[in-house]
């Protein structure tokens, strides 16, 4: 009898304080969500970039490089929802809704960043769906900021994913607070699939956190 109630009392599990529970379940910050978010992107796309794209494996792994080199208070996250009017070559354009998150190094006035972004097609006529993962150099002037982008596109339709290169100009007029009003042209460069060379013009919102 001695020996069972020995057996039960080393299974029995012990206490964990108040203390410590409160500290591993205290939620992410926002800067911390936003780079996870973009490293699990770059992880999931790497595979599409190996086989589609090959030249595009060092970008993937400057985007890598960069959110994990940084320690979070040297990032500065943000995010952005934006109307684009997209205007192939040939075909009709298109209309969406983006959304996008990024991360930029918190230098002063030139900074370095990447950031991700999904686009929703907008009305039964729109053709595609866009996917973009890009590095980003930004220059503030003060009020304006001005910023060039590089990196992966792809066109998604019902069935078919077409993938390509883009180059992105743009600026960034600070309003109230932490937003900024960002416009931005980009151009895309299809590499794997039929859809035609594209110009996409943005104009969205930018929130900072």
């Amino acid at each position: 009898m001695a020996e069972v109630i020995r057996w039960r009392a080393m299974r029995r599990p012990c206490k964990v304080s108040p203390l410590h529970n409160h500290v591993t379940q205290q939620t992410p910050d926002a800067r911390h969500l936003l780079r996870r978010s973009i490293l699990g992107f770059t992880q999931s796309s790497q595979t599409i970039f190996n086989k589609r794209l090959p030249s595009m494996r060092l970008l993937a792994a400057v985007v890598t490089a960069l959110t994990l080199a940084n320690p979070l208070h040297a990032l500065e996250g943000y995010g952005a929802i934006g109307g684009d009017y997209a205007l192939p070559h040939a075909g009709s354009s298109d209309m969406l809704i983006s959304v996008l998150g990024g991360v930029t190094t918190a230098d002063a006035p030139l900074a370095f960043g990447a950031e991700a972004e999904f686009g929703l097609a907008l009305g039964a006529s729109s053709d595609f769906n866009t996917r973009r993962l890009r590095g980003v150099a930004r220059y503030d002037f003060g009020t304006v900021t001005a910023f060039g982008a590089a990196g992966v596109d792809q066109f998604v339709y019902d069935n078919v994913t077409d993938t390509g290169l883009s180059l992105g100009l743009g600026g960034e007029f600070e309003l109230q607070g932490n937003m900024a009003l960002r416009g931005e042209f980009i151009r895309s460069f299809i590499r794997d699939g039929d859809t035609e060379n594209t110009t996409t013009t943005r104009l969205g919102l930018v929130y900072r956190f």
